[in-house]
Protein backbone atom coordinates (compact mmCIF):
# COMPACT_ATOMS: atom_id res chain seq x y z
CA UNK A 1 0.00 0.00 0.00
CA UNK A 2 2.84 2.18 1.04
CA UNK A 3 4.66 1.61 -2.74
CA UNK A 4 1.15 2.72 -4.30
CA UNK A 5 1.52 5.92 -2.48
CA UNK A 6 4.35 7.50 -4.86
CA UNK A 7 2.55 6.32 -7.93
CA UNK A 8 -0.97 7.86 -6.87
CA UNK A 9 0.34 11.23 -6.51
CA UNK A 10 2.43 11.66 -9.68
CA UNK A 11 -0.85 10.58 -11.42
CA UNK A 12 -2.98 13.28 -9.70
CA UNK A 13 0.29 16.21 -10.25
CA UNK A 14 -0.20 14.47 -14.29
CA UNK A 15 -3.81 14.86 -14.04
CA UNK A 16 -4.01 18.50 -12.18
CA UNK A 17 -1.21 19.91 -14.71
CA UNK A 18 -3.39 18.79 -17.75
CA UNK A 19 -6.04 20.21 -16.22
CA UNK A 20 -4.43 23.58 -15.69
CA UNK A 21 -3.19 23.75 -19.16
CA UNK A 22 -6.66 22.85 -20.35
CA UNK A 23 -7.65 25.94 -18.63
CA UNK A 24 -5.16 28.51 -20.09
CA UNK A 25 -5.68 26.91 -23.56
CA UNK A 26 -9.25 27.78 -23.30
CA UNK A 27 -8.50 31.67 -21.66
CA UNK A 28 -6.20 32.13 -24.35
CA UNK A 29 -8.33 31.25 -27.09
CA UNK A 30 -11.33 33.18 -25.50
CA UNK A 31 -9.11 36.33 -25.57
CA UNK A 32 -7.95 35.53 -28.73
CA UNK A 33 -11.49 35.55 -30.10
CA UNK A 34 -12.63 38.72 -28.03
CA UNK A 35 -9.72 40.62 -29.17
CA UNK A 36 -10.89 39.60 -32.90
CA UNK A 37 -14.29 40.63 -32.21
CA UNK A 38 -13.04 43.95 -31.38
CA UNK A 39 -10.99 44.49 -33.80
CA UNK A 40 -13.69 43.23 -36.33
CA UNK A 41 -16.36 45.97 -34.13
CA UNK A 42 -13.35 48.90 -34.36
CA UNK A 43 -12.53 48.35 -38.17
CA UNK A 44 -16.65 48.60 -38.73
CA UNK A 45 -17.12 51.46 -36.23
CA UNK A 46 -14.48 53.31 -38.05
CA UNK A 47 -15.91 52.36 -41.78
CA UNK A 48 -19.12 54.04 -40.74
CA UNK A 49 -17.84 56.95 -39.20
CA UNK A 50 -16.19 57.95 -42.68
CA UNK A 51 -19.26 57.13 -44.66
CA UNK A 52 -20.93 59.54 -42.11
CA UNK A 53 -18.26 62.20 -42.50
CA UNK A 54 -19.07 61.47 -46.61
CA UNK A 55 -22.45 61.73 -46.04
CA UNK A 56 -22.51 65.38 -44.56
CA UNK A 57 -21.11 66.91 -48.01
CA UNK A 58 -23.59 68.64 -49.75
CA UNK A 59 -21.41 68.58 -53.30
CA UNK A 60 -22.09 65.66 -55.19
CA UNK A 61 -18.21 64.93 -57.13
CA UNK A 62 -16.72 65.86 -53.36
CA UNK A 63 -19.57 63.38 -52.01
CA UNK A 64 -18.44 61.00 -54.66
CA UNK A 65 -14.64 61.15 -53.99
CA UNK A 66 -15.17 60.64 -50.69
CA UNK A 67 -16.94 57.30 -51.06
CA UNK A 68 -14.45 56.20 -53.29
CA UNK A 69 -11.71 57.12 -50.47
CA UNK A 70 -13.51 54.90 -47.69
CA UNK A 71 -13.96 52.29 -50.28
CA UNK A 72 -10.19 51.93 -50.42
CA UNK A 73 -9.07 52.60 -46.60
CA UNK A 74 -11.66 49.43 -46.02
CA UNK A 75 -10.62 47.20 -49.01
CA UNK A 76 -14.60 47.56 -50.09
CA UNK A 77 -16.36 47.38 -53.43
CA UNK A 78 -19.95 47.34 -52.22
CA UNK A 79 -19.27 51.38 -51.20
CA UNK A 80 -18.58 52.02 -54.62
CA UNK A 81 -21.87 51.35 -55.24
CA UNK A 82 -22.69 54.50 -53.71
CA UNK A 83 -21.32 56.81 -55.85
CA UNK A 84 -23.28 58.24 -58.81
CA UNK A 85 -20.86 59.18 -61.06
CA UNK A 86 -18.95 56.90 -63.88
CA UNK A 87 -15.34 58.61 -63.64
CA UNK A 88 -15.29 58.19 -60.01
CA UNK A 89 -16.75 55.22 -59.86
CA UNK A 90 -14.16 53.66 -61.82
CA UNK A 91 -11.78 55.23 -59.98
CA UNK A 92 -13.16 53.70 -56.98
CA UNK A 93 -13.10 50.30 -58.61
CA UNK A 94 -8.91 51.20 -59.80
CA UNK A 95 -8.12 51.90 -55.71
CA UNK A 96 -10.03 48.76 -54.48
CA UNK A 97 -8.85 46.20 -56.61
CA UNK A 98 -5.38 47.24 -56.30
CA UNK A 99 -5.46 46.16 -52.81
CA UNK A 100 -7.73 43.17 -52.92
CA UNK A 101 -6.16 41.78 -56.19
CA UNK A 102 -9.59 39.81 -56.21
CA UNK A 103 -10.13 39.31 -60.57
CA UNK A 104 -13.13 37.58 -59.70
CA UNK A 105 -15.21 40.76 -59.10
CA UNK A 106 -14.07 42.25 -61.73
CA UNK A 107 -15.65 39.30 -63.68
CA UNK A 108 -18.98 40.20 -61.75
CA UNK A 109 -19.08 43.58 -63.63
CA UNK A 110 -21.03 43.57 -66.63
CA UNK A 111 -20.65 47.44 -67.67
CA UNK A 112 -16.64 47.50 -69.47
CA UNK A 113 -15.78 50.67 -68.03
CA UNK A 114 -15.27 50.04 -64.27
CA UNK A 115 -14.33 45.99 -65.32
CA UNK A 116 -11.88 47.73 -67.38
CA UNK A 117 -10.65 49.79 -64.61
CA UNK A 118 -11.00 46.92 -61.91
CA UNK A 119 -8.66 44.97 -64.68
CA UNK A 120 -6.11 47.24 -64.26
CA UNK A 121 -6.14 47.67 -60.79
CA UNK A 122 -5.54 44.27 -60.10
CA UNK A 123 -2.91 44.08 -63.05
CA UNK A 124 -0.90 47.26 -61.40
CA UNK A 125 -0.82 45.44 -58.14
CA UNK A 126 0.19 41.82 -59.24
CA UNK A 127 2.40 43.37 -62.15
CA UNK A 128 0.63 40.54 -64.38
CA UNK A 129 0.59 41.62 -68.09
CA UNK A 130 -1.97 39.21 -68.64
CA UNK A 131 -4.62 41.07 -66.78
CA UNK A 132 -4.02 44.25 -68.91
CA UNK A 133 -5.02 42.14 -72.21
CA UNK A 134 -8.17 41.65 -70.50
CA UNK A 135 -9.02 45.10 -71.09
CA UNK A 136 -11.32 46.20 -74.08
CA UNK A 137 -10.35 50.18 -74.11
CA UNK A 138 -7.11 50.15 -76.23
CA UNK A 139 -5.82 53.40 -74.41
CA UNK A 140 -6.47 51.95 -70.88
CA UNK A 141 -4.42 48.89 -71.81
CA UNK A 142 -1.76 50.66 -73.39
CA UNK A 143 -1.60 52.91 -69.69
CA UNK A 144 -1.78 49.08 -68.39
CA UNK A 145 0.92 48.35 -70.33
CA UNK A 146 3.25 51.26 -69.74
CA UNK A 147 2.41 50.82 -65.47
CA UNK A 148 3.48 47.62 -65.19
CA UNK A 149 6.57 48.20 -67.48
CA UNK A 150 7.57 50.87 -64.98
CA UNK A 151 6.89 48.71 -61.63
CA UNK A 152 8.74 45.88 -63.42
CA UNK A 153 11.46 47.71 -64.82
CA UNK A 154 11.08 45.99 -68.37
CA UNK A 155 11.52 48.49 -71.16
CA UNK A 156 10.11 46.16 -73.91
CA UNK A 157 6.97 45.90 -72.59
CA UNK A 158 6.79 50.06 -74.13
CA UNK A 159 7.48 48.29 -77.32
CA UNK A 160 3.96 47.29 -76.93
CA UNK A 161 2.37 50.77 -77.04
CA UNK A 162 2.21 53.80 -79.09
CA UNK A 163 3.69 56.42 -76.60
CA UNK A 164 7.14 54.42 -76.50
CA UNK A 165 8.95 57.76 -75.56
CA UNK A 166 6.57 58.30 -72.60
CA UNK A 167 6.91 55.17 -71.37
CA UNK A 168 10.68 54.68 -71.80
CA UNK A 169 11.46 57.75 -70.09
CA UNK A 170 9.62 56.64 -67.18
CA UNK A 171 11.10 52.95 -66.93
CA UNK A 172 14.26 54.89 -67.30
CA UNK A 173 13.82 57.15 -64.31
CA UNK A 174 12.82 53.95 -62.60
CA UNK A 175 15.77 51.66 -63.35
CA UNK A 176 17.94 54.99 -63.43
CA UNK A 177 19.29 53.56 -66.40
CA UNK A 178 20.48 56.90 -68.85
CA UNK A 179 21.01 54.44 -72.24
CA UNK A 180 17.07 54.24 -72.45
CA UNK A 181 16.52 58.23 -72.59
CA UNK A 182 18.76 57.88 -75.94
CA UNK A 183 15.66 55.59 -77.14
CA UNK A 184 13.30 58.35 -76.91
CA UNK A 185 12.80 60.67 -79.77
CA UNK A 186 10.78 63.48 -79.04
CA UNK A 187 13.16 65.79 -77.49
CA UNK A 188 10.93 67.41 -75.15
CA UNK A 189 10.66 64.32 -73.53
CA UNK A 190 14.19 62.94 -74.12
CA UNK A 191 15.10 66.26 -72.04
CA UNK A 192 12.83 65.30 -68.98
CA UNK A 193 14.05 61.54 -69.25
CA UNK A 194 18.10 63.25 -68.80
CA UNK A 195 16.52 66.25 -65.52
CA UNK A 196 14.98 63.29 -64.26
CA UNK A 197 18.14 61.32 -64.00
CA UNK A 198 20.48 64.35 -63.22
CA UNK A 199 18.05 64.88 -60.45
CA UNK A 200 17.87 61.10 -58.78
CA UNK A 201 21.77 60.53 -59.48
CA UNK A 202 22.88 64.34 -58.40
CA UNK A 203 24.91 64.34 -61.31
CA UNK A 204 24.82 67.48 -62.95
CA UNK A 205 27.05 66.19 -65.77
CA UNK A 206 23.54 64.74 -67.03
CA UNK A 207 22.28 68.11 -67.70
CA UNK A 208 24.74 69.15 -69.70
CA UNK A 209 23.62 66.82 -72.52
CA UNK A 210 20.16 68.66 -72.63
CA UNK A 211 20.78 70.92 -76.09
CA UNK A 212 18.03 73.64 -74.84
CA UNK A 213 19.48 76.34 -72.53
CA UNK A 214 16.34 77.16 -70.32
CA UNK A 215 15.25 73.31 -70.00
CA UNK A 216 19.31 72.95 -69.15
CA UNK A 217 19.41 75.53 -66.19
CA UNK A 218 15.80 73.63 -64.88
CA UNK A 219 17.80 71.20 -64.70
CA UNK A 220 20.71 72.41 -62.83
CA UNK A 221 18.26 74.25 -60.25
CA UNK A 222 16.64 70.80 -59.80
CA UNK A 223 19.84 69.07 -58.91
CA UNK A 224 20.90 72.00 -56.68
CA UNK A 225 17.57 71.16 -55.03
CA UNK A 226 17.79 67.50 -54.35
CA UNK A 227 21.46 68.07 -53.71
CA UNK A 228 21.03 70.81 -51.13
CA UNK A 229 23.83 72.51 -52.98
CA UNK A 230 23.82 76.01 -53.34
CA UNK A 231 26.98 75.89 -55.35
CA UNK A 232 25.44 74.34 -58.14
CA UNK A 233 22.97 77.67 -58.70
CA UNK A 234 26.00 79.75 -59.44
CA UNK A 235 26.30 77.49 -62.93
CA UNK A 236 22.68 79.21 -64.52
CA UNK A 237 23.37 82.14 -65.86
CA UNK A 238 19.40 83.73 -66.08
CA UNK A 239 19.30 85.59 -63.09
CA UNK A 240 15.99 85.01 -62.33
CA UNK A 241 16.60 81.27 -62.87
CA UNK A 242 19.76 81.39 -60.38
CA UNK A 243 17.02 83.38 -57.75
CA UNK A 244 14.59 80.74 -58.10
CA UNK A 245 17.53 77.91 -57.73
CA UNK A 246 18.17 80.16 -53.70
CA UNK A 247 15.07 79.65 -52.98
CA UNK A 248 14.22 76.25 -53.85
CA UNK A 249 17.89 75.21 -52.11
CA UNK A 250 16.96 78.01 -49.29
CA UNK A 251 13.73 76.01 -48.99
CA UNK A 252 15.32 72.50 -48.55
CA UNK A 253 18.10 73.48 -46.23
CA UNK A 254 15.67 75.68 -43.62
CA UNK A 255 18.71 78.47 -44.05
CA UNK A 256 17.37 81.99 -44.20
CA UNK A 257 20.56 83.39 -44.77
CA UNK A 258 19.92 81.61 -48.22
CA UNK A 259 16.69 83.27 -48.59
CA UNK A 260 18.42 86.53 -47.73
CA UNK A 261 20.48 86.46 -51.39
CA UNK A 262 17.58 86.24 -53.38
CA UNK A 263 16.94 89.91 -54.45
CA UNK A 264 13.44 89.40 -55.88
CA UNK A 265 11.34 90.00 -53.09
CA UNK A 266 8.52 87.66 -53.66
CA UNK A 267 10.75 84.90 -54.23
CA UNK A 268 12.59 85.76 -50.88
CA UNK A 269 9.24 86.20 -48.98
CA UNK A 270 8.14 82.61 -50.47
CA UNK A 271 11.28 81.21 -49.47
CA UNK A 272 10.96 82.58 -45.35
CA UNK A 273 7.26 80.77 -46.16
CA UNK A 274 8.82 77.48 -46.84
CA UNK A 275 11.33 77.95 -44.38
CA UNK A 276 8.45 78.73 -41.77
CA UNK A 277 6.67 75.92 -42.23
CA UNK A 278 9.42 73.72 -42.20
CA UNK A 279 10.73 75.07 -39.01
CA UNK A 280 6.96 75.15 -37.83
CA UNK A 281 7.90 78.99 -36.68
CA UNK A 282 5.36 81.46 -37.00
CA UNK A 283 7.23 84.35 -36.16
CA UNK A 284 9.28 83.83 -39.83
CA UNK A 285 5.88 84.82 -41.35
CA UNK A 286 6.43 88.42 -40.10
CA UNK A 287 9.56 89.03 -41.76
CA UNK A 288 7.06 88.99 -45.13
CA UNK A 289 5.47 92.43 -46.42
CA UNK A 290 2.98 90.66 -49.01
CA UNK A 291 -0.14 90.13 -47.46
CA UNK A 292 -0.89 87.24 -49.83
CA UNK A 293 2.49 84.99 -49.17
CA UNK A 294 2.20 86.13 -45.67
CA UNK A 295 -1.07 84.97 -44.95
CA UNK A 296 -0.04 81.19 -47.14
CA UNK A 297 2.82 81.19 -45.06
CA UNK A 298 0.36 81.48 -41.47
CA UNK A 299 -1.61 79.00 -43.31
CA UNK A 300 1.25 76.25 -43.69
CA UNK A 301 2.61 76.79 -40.35
CA UNK A 302 -0.57 76.42 -38.79
CA UNK A 303 -1.09 73.25 -40.66
CA UNK A 304 2.63 71.92 -39.91
CA UNK A 305 2.14 72.46 -35.98
CA UNK A 306 -1.92 71.59 -36.24
CA UNK A 307 -2.72 75.21 -34.30
CA UNK A 308 -5.98 76.80 -35.33
CA UNK A 309 -5.24 80.10 -33.17
CA UNK A 310 -2.54 81.01 -36.11
CA UNK A 311 -5.49 80.88 -38.52
CA UNK A 312 -7.02 83.90 -36.70
CA UNK A 313 -4.00 85.97 -37.63
CA UNK A 314 -5.52 85.98 -41.27
CA UNK A 315 -7.49 88.97 -42.39
CA UNK A 316 -10.43 87.33 -44.62
CA UNK A 317 -13.08 85.68 -43.30
CA UNK A 318 -12.63 82.82 -46.50
CA UNK A 319 -9.25 82.62 -45.75
CA UNK A 320 -9.29 81.99 -42.40
CA UNK A 321 -11.49 79.29 -42.96
CA UNK A 322 -9.38 77.67 -45.50
CA UNK A 323 -7.13 77.62 -42.48
CA UNK A 324 -9.40 75.66 -40.41
CA UNK A 325 -9.98 73.14 -43.30
CA UNK A 326 -6.17 72.75 -43.40
CA UNK A 327 -5.95 71.96 -39.46
CA UNK A 328 -8.69 69.70 -38.86
CA UNK A 329 -7.25 66.81 -41.40
CA UNK A 330 -3.85 66.36 -39.46
CA UNK A 331 -5.83 66.57 -35.86
CA UNK A 332 -8.26 64.27 -37.15
CA UNK A 333 -10.85 66.92 -35.47
CA UNK A 334 -14.35 67.05 -37.24
CA UNK A 335 -15.62 69.55 -34.94
CA UNK A 336 -13.37 72.12 -36.75
CA UNK A 337 -14.99 71.30 -39.77
CA UNK A 338 -18.57 71.67 -38.16
CA UNK A 339 -18.36 74.66 -35.92
CA UNK A 340 -15.44 76.81 -37.47
CA UNK A 341 -16.60 76.77 -41.09
CA UNK A 342 -19.47 78.10 -42.72
CA UNK A 343 -18.70 78.46 -45.85
CA UNK A 344 -20.25 75.34 -47.37
CA UNK A 345 -17.80 74.50 -49.97
CA UNK A 346 -14.71 75.02 -47.60
CA UNK A 347 -16.84 72.80 -45.46
CA UNK A 348 -16.95 69.96 -47.74
CA UNK A 349 -13.24 70.19 -48.67
CA UNK A 350 -12.88 70.04 -44.79
CA UNK A 351 -14.62 67.09 -43.91
CA UNK A 352 -13.14 65.45 -47.44
CA UNK A 353 -9.79 66.09 -46.22
CA UNK A 354 -10.25 64.50 -43.24
CA UNK A 355 -11.36 61.48 -44.70
CA UNK A 356 -8.32 61.49 -47.31
CA UNK A 357 -6.01 61.58 -44.17
CA UNK A 358 -6.96 58.36 -43.02
CA UNK A 359 -5.02 56.77 -47.24
CA UNK A 360 -2.31 58.73 -45.90
CA UNK A 361 -1.98 57.42 -42.39
CA UNK A 362 -2.48 54.10 -43.55
CA UNK A 363 0.34 54.31 -46.61
CA UNK A 364 -2.22 53.43 -48.96
CA UNK A 365 -1.71 55.32 -52.52
CA UNK A 366 -3.81 58.39 -52.96
CA UNK A 367 -5.69 58.95 -56.29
Amino acid sequence: MDNKKPLLILISIFILAILCFGVVYLIKNKNKTILKKSMSSTRLEEKVELLEICEKIKDENTKDFCYAHVAVVNSDFSICDKITKKDFQNLCYLGVSRIKQDVSFCETLKDWSPKNACYQGVAESKKDLSFCDKMTNLNSKEFCYSEIAVATQNPSLCEKIRNKDSCFSDVAKAKQDLVLCEKIEIPSIKNDCYENIAKSKLDISICDKIEDENKKENCYSNVAEAAKDLFICEKIKSEEKKETCYENVGKVKQDLSICEKIKFQQKKERCYSIVAKEKKDVSICEKIENQIIKNNCYMLVAMATQDVSICEKLTEKLEVEYCYSFVAPPKQDLSICEEKISDEKIKDECYFEVVKYNLIKKGLPLF
